[in-house]
Parts: structure tokens; C-alpha cells; sequence
């Protein structure tokens, strides 16, 4: 029995020119910056981080820390103020 997605081979071999590298499907970042995790030590250019990004699908996670950093800015004030 196959598992759900999975479809049965046709028959065949591969016809592979250059080489072939295993990736493991397993998330992992690094205790570093997001774009330090994107940008593995690579000077930053700016067109290819946000394609980075864009094929991750990783667009709305930066949005969505932007947020939370601007949420906790505020707090931060809020309780600055009351001191």
C-alpha cells in the first residue's frame, strides 16, 4: 500500500547528466538572525534574499515577527512610561 501522495512508478530508468546530492527534509535553523540562516555567511543581495524567501514561502513568517517585534516595542514603552 502506498502512502497518500505517493504514486506508483512507470517503469524506467533516470537519465541524470552531472551530479546528484541528497537533502534532508528535515527543518533546522542556526542560532543566528533569519537572515543570517538564509544568507549562510554570503554577502546580501538584496534581489536574491527576498527570492530566498519568496520560494521558502517564508514572506508572511517575516511579516509576522515584524509584528511581534513592533507589539513588544510598544509594551516595552508602555511599560517605560509607567515607571
Amino acid at each position: 500500500m502506498l502512502k497518500e501522495g505517493l504514486r506508483p512508478g512507470i517503469g524506467g530508468a533516470p537519465n541524470i547528466r552531472g551530479t546528484v546530492a541528497y537533502v534532508a527534509q528535515v527543518a533546522w535553523v542556526q542560532s543566528l538572525s533569519l537572515k543570517d540562516n538564509v544568507l549562510f555567511g554570503r554577502t546580501m543581495d538584496e534581489a536574491q534574499y527576498r527570492e530566498a524567501l519568496d520560494v521558502a514561502c517564508m514572506e508572511a513568517d517575516v511579516g509576522h515577527r515584524r509584528a511581534i517585534a513592533f507589539e513588544l516595542l510598544l509594551k516595552a514603552v508602555a511599560l517605560w512610561h509607567e515607571k
